[in-house]
């Protein structure tokens, strides 16, 4: 059999199968198919806080900043425009 070229990549996919098959197993346990006991879930709980980002974990900061518009008016626009001002 053929050598890996990046061993580092079915590590990361094995993690990726064990986490979705946790997953999976609370989902059953939610949906009342599997019977866990509460050190089981647990269990699973600090067994997926290690290897998924916990979201409360996530801060996001936003500055919002003015917007300019650079508007270029057709020289029959401002002709129209200026007509009406002048009969008003």
């Amino acid at each position: 059999m053929a050598r890996r070229l990046n061993t580092r990549h079915s590590e990361l996919c094995r993690q990726k199968i064990q986490v979705t098959q946790l997953i999976n197993r609370l989902m059953g346990h939610i949906e009342g198919k599997v019977d866990l006991s509460n050190s089981q879930v647990n269990s699973i709980k600090i067994l997926l806080d290690k290897s998924l980002p916990s979201l409360s974990d996530v801060k996001t900061e936003h500055v919002s900043q003015g917007i300019t518009f650079n508007l270029k008016l057709d020289e029959t626009v401002t002709d129209v425009v200026n007509r009406e001002e002048e009969e008003q």
